[in-house]
């Protein structure tokens, strides 16, 4: 019953979908913002917000970034009883994998490619299957006669671009995209970059932090000019309604004298993405706080700890979600692969997250960008045998003014 009833959902919407190890998100996010900028009914729902066509977003209440088959149907007929044109669905490894069967009678009109890199093994077992999960998104979209957007920097980019009969690529790196990034311009708040289409220059601002976040809206470009058969410039005039998505390269400024960022970061692939970012941004030394999930796949964190490493000055390795493991054994996991710290000097091993963030602030000097990475817009910490409530940022307000209340 249900899976005629999601069927006929998704004949009632045209539903987007959105894959990749790292920046779904906020390409549904910006997805989302351009659409409803030029007067389209639209919804999403992605690891961060829901919304239903009310107009209201709505804090994502689960821990799954795709929400089980049954959830997502009530937030999708909620959006056709809201008169909605495009809903966009943050679609994982895990919802689009046959085991759990939540999107797997959704029928896409888009499927969209951000990258693949190593995440979620302890799940999908081998690499391969983890593209075969994601590549369900575009035998759907391919089968509903749709199109796709693929990041052609991607390793894999050829794998998706066999699975569908019509694409669109873009790229920073490769002028044989059919959208070309030929510069950017990073600076603290926003970027200005220019891409080429079918011979054709475009300027663009937006204003986010960190130039991976062009890749982002460029996708999100290509999908509405496409599916709206809009101009791109008109478009590109409406990236000032773009903001920041919570938790991702989110500034923090409550008066101190050194710089804050919070990242969603968790994956090597997004490690390799922020980190240099950090490092341009960076007028002193570079701080970083972070984790990696208990009960998820191991092998990263070797990776995580290398990539850190590479570019921090200090790091300290804390709680992110331990689950039933042990937290210093995942710490250890980590520092493995951090070979040019020595320990309570430049590396610190500190579970309880609040005072790892604690030591970094109170380590901060004029100048010095500390970023705090993994948890993001994520309101709680798992345990074994609970789970905490958590606020990133009302945690590092509450220690900025403890401690200048204290001086």
């Amino acid at each position: 019953m249900l899976i005629f009833f999601m069927m006929s959902l998704t004949k009632k919407l045209k539903i987007i979908g959105v894959t990749g190890t790292d920046g779904k998100s906020s390409v549904c996010f910006y997805i989302y913002t351009l659409l409803k900028s030029i007067g389209v009914k639209v919804g999403f729902i992605s690891t961060v917000f829901f919304e239903d066509g009310s107009g209201i977003l709505v804090k994502n209440p689960y821990r799954q970034s795709t929400p089980e088959s049954t959830e997502i149907h009530l937030v999708l007929s909620k959006m056709v009883e809201n008169s909605v044109e495009y809903a966009i669905i943050e679609s994982t490894s895990h919802g689009l994998d046959i085991r759990t069967s939540r999107l797997i009678d959704i029928a896409y009109s888009v499927a969209v490619l951000t990258n693949v890199s190593h995440e979620h093994l302890e799940f999908h077992g081998t690499m391969q299957h983890y593209l075969n999960a994601k590549l369900n998104l575009f035998s759907s979209a391919n089968a509903s006669g749709g199109f796709g957007v693929i990041n052609m920097d991607d390793n894999n980019c050829s794998i998706f671009l066999n699975a569908i009969n019509k694409a669109y690529t873009y790229s920073l790196t490769n002028k044989g995209a059919d959208f070309f990034v030929s510069k950017v311009r990073e600076q603290m708040g926003f970027i200005e970059f220019e891409f080429y289409h079918k011979n054709v220059k475009y300027d663009a601002r937006v204003n986010l932090i960190g130039s991976f976040n062009v890749e982002n809206v460029v996708s999100a470009l290509i999908v509405v000019s496409k599916v709206m058969n809009v101009d791109m410039s008109e478009l590109i005039d409406k990236l000032v309604n773009i903001k920041g998505l919570c938790g991702r390269m989110q500034g923090v400024d409550f008066g101190q004298d050194f710089s804050l960022i919070v990242d969603y970061a968790h994956t090597p692939g997004a490690f390799l993405k922020v980190f240099p970012i950090f490092k341009k941004l960076t007028k002193n030394r570079l701080i970083s706080v972070f984790g990696s999930a208990g009960e998820r796949d191991i092998l990263k964190r070797k990776l995580q700890g290398e990539i850190a490493d590479r570019y921090s000055d200090i790091i300290i390795l804390c709680d992110e979600d331990p689950r039933g493991e042990d937290s210093m054994q995942i710490i250890s996991d980590i520092a493995e692969g951090i070979l040019e710290k020595t320990l309570t000097r430049d590396l610190f091993f500190i579970p309880d997250r609040k005072s790892a963030i604690e030591k970094a602030i109170n380590i901060a000097h004029a100048g010095d960008l500390v970023v705090i990475l993994g948890k993001g817009h994520e309101n709680s910490i798992i345990y074994r045998d609970r789970s905490v409530f958590w606020d990133e940022q009302a945690v590092i307000e509450d220690i900025i003014f403890g401690l200048k209340n204290r001086s």
